[in-house]
């Protein structure tokens, strides 16, 4: 595929199966007159504005990224951009950059992003290749970025999360999370502690794809937390969920049961609902949106973007907030949205001034006047004023609110996000909180949560069959479910419903004692609960086999409170076994969630091995992602060794050792006496100079060696560490670091070496050394 910019070509179409674009070329011209003609008209930018306004859409995006705490690199990674002697010598004003780069500057911090974690760089990713001077630069963003201490988002990306303020122990649904930066920027900041320390809170990240859900899981595994969930649902559709009944409560009654399950409804402290959209804030990363532009992308979106809102609104806590988002500058998607949810909600939710939160970003205040454009390009000043071929696709509630609602709405508190003020893309963004006002009646035609169904045409009213729906046609048809438009031969005749309701409510009842039997007794049904509406590859996520677990706690050793029910596996006698966060198991093993469709959940914090020594007690060796989340429970345990320096850094280039090697006495017969199996290998690092949490690495103890696994991007990244820490040491970074896995060559000849690297060779679990790769279980 390839594309260039200011009248550049770009080719369209579908991959065949080889893989080769069959497309045709087509030229890009930057020049929409529908969309320039329809945001003139909303007089959201001044006239002195709109040149630079538009100049700047038809730039390319420069390079933006942020960098996490959760791995305690942040020190390392934030000292590097800002050392001297990582871009000393180069000359940026001489680079040989396309003119649109110019004036090229080093890094810099966005002055918006807190804890200055937010990195600029002027040149875009695509050119920073063509660049030699910047290479290594560049090689260390990729490794960086690999392991998940460095993320590479759109800048105005970032500020939903932000806004939020998310603290360890709220519980957090993200309800459109593909592909997956925000829900990151979510999940660190529930760890805002620290990796290392188990926070009571979990976010929820759901997308209405499935494809886009594993894709989303992968993003999300690059952090290596326990206290995350991803599921499949559309949005406006997301199942009512229960916490767990405490033990002791099978004795109740099935009405207090039932009243009971009234109190264990899950309610979110936080919601991020940054909705599907039309998406024309991105025209400077996609440049097809000038010439696809057309207003009838907004038109169409706006009753799916209510009904989302209005689902995240029915789930959220009380003084509980919402944050809707769009990355597009229609108002009819954006602020005639949340005037819909306010007027709807009736005193249930308020907005709440964003304006200022975050000091250092330049935004514009929401409208609270707007203009609707039909699908043919006519403007329609009011709603009464639409035939009744443009009321079809237009509805009363994408005007604006009269003076004396706007008054009281005010919508100003919004905010939105212009390319040309800070040299971003366009986003808008609304913060919502709910009050404890109960938030108005639920019974309206594109009810989100209960779908009402329509009589059939034959008993219908004259003025109901001139009733049109307001859910117009939408691009994204997984969006949107409208019961009411039902062919008449599927819909029930009202006498065989009447005689169904008795049935229907017993079976109800039934179902519901039969959930609740399996919830309190556990003894009642030995059968794993079922995933409601399941897909192929969504195995449920069930308690670990209590012999199995039995053996992993003694032989690791855990202290501190572990709790063996924290472990969980997907199927009998699994491989892989997961450790999940107390409200993620909360949540994810209750029966009563059996709706929940959950792709994936926790993190994989121990894999069988095939080949093991005789004398091990458990064959589950540690793995590298679990290492952060289950430190606090291992440190004190004798399956940890603290190791001097000399010894990691052999670790880290070797991979495999033997024991024999290592020149620290104390460190090698620590290790020499060590019984095989997993362990985990730590860096002595008290000062904490290299990483402000544990330089730690999962590793198999053999009869004769210790072999670490860990992938080589993560080896690296350590490595820059180190070397950044220790700089008399005169470290290699870019020197060949072997593949997990690999033993070392043999140089010497002679039987007693050749012996050597065998047995070293038989110590390694077979077949599970490729860390990278074993993480997909999807």
């Amino acid at each position: 595929m390839g594309r260039k910019r200011s009248g550049g070509r770009y080719r369209k179409g579908k991959r065949s199966k080889t893989g080769k674009n069959n497309g045709e070329w087509i030229e890009i011209t930057y020049e929409s007159e529908k969309f320039e003609e329809y945001y003139k008209g909303q007089d959201f930018i001044d006239e002195k504005e709109w040149e630079s306004f538009i100049k700047t859409l038809k730039t390319p995006l420069p390079m933006t990224f942020r960098v996490s705490t959760y791995d305690g690199l942040f020190k390392h990674v934030q000292s590097k951009l800002q050392a001297e002697e990582f871009f000393g010598g180069i000359a940026f004003e001489n680079l040989k950059v396309d003119e649109v780069y110019k004036p090229l500057t080093r890094p810099v911090n966005m002055p918006w992003y807190q804890g200055q974690r937010g990195w600029y760089f002027k040149i875009g990713a695509r050119a920073i290749r063509k660049v030699p001077e910047l290479k290594e630069f560049k090689q260390w963003l990729v490794t960086v970025t690999e392991i998940g201490t460095v993320c590479r988002q759109e800048a105005v990306s970032m500020i939903p999360p932000l806004l939020m303020d998310i603290k360890p122990h709220h519980l957090v649904l993200d309800m459109c999370a593909a592909p997956g930066s925000k829900t990151c920027q979510l999940i660190e900041a529930l760890h805002a502690k620290g990796a290392c320390t188990l926070p009571s809170g979990m976010v929820i990240a759901n997308d209405s794809d499935q494809r886009r859900a594993y894709m989303l899981t992968k993003q999300i595994k690059r952090l290596r937390s326990p206290c995350f969930v991803v599921t499949n649902h559309q949005a406006q559709f997301f199942p009512k969920l229960y916490f767990s009944a405490k033990e002791g409560e099978t004795q109740k009654s099935k009405e207090d049961l039932r009243e009971d399950a009234k109190t264990r409804t899950v309610y979110f402290d936080r919601i991020l609902a940054d909705v599907p959209c039309s998406g024309d804030g991105t025209v400077r990363k996609n440049p097809l949106a000038f010439q696809k532009w057309h207003p009838n992308s907004g038109l169409g979106l706006h009753t799916v973007q209510f009904a989302i809102a209005l689902r995240g609104a029915q789930m959220l806590k009380t003084n509980g907030r919402m944050v809707y988002s769009t990355c597009s500058f229609n108002p009819i998607e954006n602020e005639a949205v949340v005037a819909r949810m306010l007027r709807h909600c009736k005193g249930g939710l308020k907005l709440v001034d964003a304006r200022d939160i975050l000091p250092g970003l330049i935004t514009s205040p929401g409208l609270s006047k707007w203009r609707v454009m039909d699908s043919a390009g006519q403007w329609i000043e009011k709603y009464a004023d639409a035939t009744e071929k443009q009321k079809k696709k237009i509805s009363e509630e994408m005007f604006p609110p009269s003076p004396e609602e706007a008054k009281e709405m005010r919508l100003e508190l919004c905010i939105r996000l212009l390319p040309h003020t800070q040299d971003t893309g366009g986003f808008f963004v609304a913060i919502l909180e709910r009050t404890e006002k109960p938030l108005g009646s639920c019974d309206f035609p594109n009810n989100p949560s209960h779908p009402k169904k329509s009589k059939p045409k034959s008993e219908q009213k004259p003025e109901e069959k001139s009733e049109v729906s307001d859910k117009s046609q939408v691009s994204d048809k997984s969006q949107v479910s409208d019961k009411s438009q039902v062919p008449e031969k599927t819909q029930v005749p009202e006498e065989k419903k009447k005689t169904q309701t008795p049935e229907n409510s017993e079976d109800k009842t039934k179902k519901y004692e039969k959930s609740t039997d399996a919830a309190h007794n556990p003894q009642a049904n030995n059968k794993p609960p079922h995933r409601g509406r399941k897909k192929k590859g969504e195995d449920p996520f069930e308690r670990l086999e209590a012999t199995r677990a039995e053996k992993l706690v003694k032989f690791y050793d855990f202290k501190g409170g572990m709790d063996p029910r924290w472990l969980a596996q997907r199927a009998e006698n699994s491989k892989k076994v997961f450790f999940l966060a107390p409200a993620v198991v909360d949540i994810v093993q209750n029966p009563e969630n059996d709706r929940l469709r959950v792709v994936h959940c926790g993190l994989r914090a121990f894999e069988r091995t095939e080949s093991y020594p005789k004398d091990t007690l458990s064959r589950d060796r540690l793995t590298q992602d679990g290492i952060l989340a289950l430190y606090p429970y291992l440190k004190n345990g004798s399956r940890v060794i603290k190791a001097p320096l000399d010894a990691v850094l052999a670790l880290m280039m070797r991979t495999t050792v033997p024991c024999r090697d290592f020149k620290d006495p104390a460190f090698r017969k620590e290790v020499s006496g060590m019984d095989g199996g997993g362990c985990l290998i730590v860096l002595r690092d008290e000062k904490k100079e290299v990483c402000e949490e544990i330089v730690g690495f999962a590793a198999w103890k053999g009869t004769t060696s210790i072999n670490i696994m860990c992938n080589p991007a993560e080896r690296k990244a350590y490595l820059y560490a180190i070397a950044q820490a220790y700089p008399k040491l005169g470290i290699d970074v870019n020197a060949d670091v072997r593949k997990s896995g690999q033993a070392p060559r043999v140089e010497k000849e002679g039987n007693e070496e050749k012996k050597e690297a065998v047995a070293m060779q038989e110590d390694q679990p077979k077949g599970e050394l490729k860390e990278e790769g074993d993480t997909q279980d999807t």
